[in-house]
């Protein structure tokens, strides 16, 4: 729907996206996605709504025709400015990213978000739109969606040698029985959020011992 307009215009759109603001562990991890005018694909849809083997069937269509930023922030971060203040900086540092990328031909006209809004400081010439479910009315938003989710699971798989008893090739840092049960067994790594755990580390059980939920 928005890119219809902006291309008709001649006018490149660059679509934002997170994946991992609601995780237990592991970093939020921003995308910023241009797409060439007029180009899109059937599965740029919702990441959420695609199966593993889809998600990388368009990001593998992605790798040859779109262009992206990646903006990662760390669970260290996230507890030290808060997990809305974290996404912020890691959309920031997407579209900067893409920018840098960008030859002179291809300027960013306007920017579309699922749901956040964002400022960017030095680019407040750019229109930037924040939609709620912005993957669906926006295949740039959706594209950038499916970069981030498939970046974020392949970082979390890569690091279950450092973490084996926590499972996270399963549950990619969510809060998911298994990761509470892992938490319960083996207690914190260095990579999950403390300030999303306080209360539930605070909590007794039956026994009178602490627990973490």
């Amino acid at each position: 729907m928005y890119e219809q307009k902006a291309w008709r215009a001649g006018a490149y759109l660059c679509g934002i996206d997170e994946v991992g603001r609601g995780c237990l562990a592991g970093p939020v991890i921003a995308v910023a996605a241009l797409l060439p005018l007029q180009t899109t694909h059937p599965l740029l849809v919702d990441s959420k709504i695609l199966t593993e083997t889809k998600r990388l069937i368009a990001y593998s269509w992605l790798k040859e025709h779109a262009v992206w930023g990646t903006g990662i922030i760390s669970s260290g971060l996230i507890d030290e400015l808060n997990i809305y203040q974290a996404t912020q900086r890691a959309m920031k540092k997407a579209v900067y990213a893409l920018m840098s990328q960008l030859p002179s031909s291809h300027t960013i006209d306007s920017v579309v978000i699922d749901a956040m809004p964002l400022f960017l400081k030095g680019y407040e010439d750019i229109p930037i739109h924040s939609y709620p479910k912005g993957e669906s009315w926006s295949s740039s938003i959706a594209a950038a969606s499916i970069i981030a989710k498939v970046t974020r699971d392949e970082l979390m798989t890569q690091i279950v040698g450092q973490f084996p008893a926590h499972g996270m090739e399963l549950h990619k840092g969510y809060g998911t029985p298994i990761h509470q049960q892992a938490l319960q067994a083996s207690g914190i790594t260095l990579i999950h959020r403390v300030t999303f755990l306080k209360s539930l580390l605070a909590q007794k059980d039956k026994t009178g011992q602490t627990t973490l939920f």
